[in-house]
């Protein structure tokens, strides 16, 4: 195989299945594996299952709706992102991943009471800079550079490390 990585992961994400079928680590293992591999079908119909077995499982909902989204279906990111969010009360990275979910279908101001409910829950520097870098995606996405600047610019304030964020000021320079 070209890729061995992928199949140590596929061999680990069996393993982890065999001993435990309903195990929401194995399926998400298995299921980027398969997304790796050019099979995002089988990614996302492995994860459907096991957002439905496991709507509770904050780890899963984030993979699950970030995938959706890299595969153009961010209706799909927002009904497994409501459906776990019922069953967990409000949480920023699922806040996170909704708003995200909804600034790429253009729903504005669905984005900003989720930022304003994340805000409302941000009660540690990790917390907070994702806010600042959703409010920041959120702004660029509105054509409002200088204040996405500003708000990428706090997030790495407090998270220096988050490559994507440097990613995303990048751009916004270029539009400046």
């Amino acid at each position: 195989e070209r890729h061995p990585e992928r199949a140590d992961g596929r061999e680990l994400g069996r393993r982890i299945a065999a001993e435990d079928p309903g195990n929401p680590t194995a399926a998400r293992l298995l299921a980027s594996v398969e997304w790796s591999s050019g099979q995002q079908g089988e990614a996302l119909s492995r994860l459907a299952g096991a957002t439905a077995a496991h709507p509770c499982d904050v780890e899963l909902t984030k993979y699950t709706a970030a995938l959706r989204r890299a595969a153009g279906v961010a209706e799909g990111a927002l009904a497994v992102l409501a459906t776990s969010l019922e069953c967990t009360g409000p949480h920023v990275e699922l806040l996170y991943q909704k708003a995200l979910a909804q600034i790429e279908l253009e729903q504005y101001g669905a984005a900003h009471a989720s930022v304003r409910q994340m805000r409302g829950l941000a009660d540690h520097f990790h917390a907070l800079a994702l806010v600042a870098a959703t409010e920041g995606h959120l702004a660029a996405a509105e054509g409002h550079w200088q204040r996405a600047k500003g708000h990428y610019l706090e997030s790495l304030r407090l998270r220096p490390d988050r490559v994507h964020v440097r990613l995303q000021l990048a751009k916004v320079y270029r539009e400046l």
